[in-house]
């Protein structure tokens, strides 16, 4: 069995946090870096984007008001094997425009990820949507107003 180190698991847990703050703030180069160069977003089992400039587009393509959200993990289960490893959590989305309402999206990770030059990254970010409105459902709404 490979040797655990709580740093790691910090690191992980930090790279879920700058994942939150980069979307929320509509970093959308910090987001796309925080994968590997062929890392994949798939949401509820559909690939949104593949490789980190496909990535970078994806999150360039949020609206404007995107700034008003706030995304919540929770429950953030890490196991760790060398250079590799798995997450699981849940996430909850919040749009503060709305005032502090109910979440609109209640979602389930499952992710991969690699470790490369000493840091962690996404291989893989898969996300369930449990309830409510995915970014793809807003970008659809977005595009049928248009």
């Amino acid at each position: 069995m490979t040797e655990i180190h709580p740093a790691d698991k910090i690191a992980i847990t930090e790279l879920v946090a700058r994942y939150n703050h980069a979307i929320d703030h509509q970093d959308a180069v910090t987001w796309a870096n925080l994968f590997t160069e062929d890392g994949i977003l798939i949401t509820n089992d559909q690939i949104r984007a593949q490789g980190r400039t496909a990535l970078l587009a994806y999150a360039q393509s949020a609206p404007p008001e995107g700034r008003s959200r706030r995304h919540w993990t929770s429950n953030v289960l890490i196991e760790i094997d060398g250079n590799t490893a798995t997450l699981k959590a849940y996430v909850m989305v919040f749009n503060l425009a709305e005032g502090l309402s109910a979440p609109y999206l209640m979602a389930e990770y499952d992710d991969c990820l690699v470790k490369s030059d000493g840091q962690w990254r996404f291989r893989l970010r898969h996300m369930r949507v449990l309830a409510g409105r995915s970014f793809d459902d807003m970008l659809r709404e977005k595009t049928a107003r248009l």
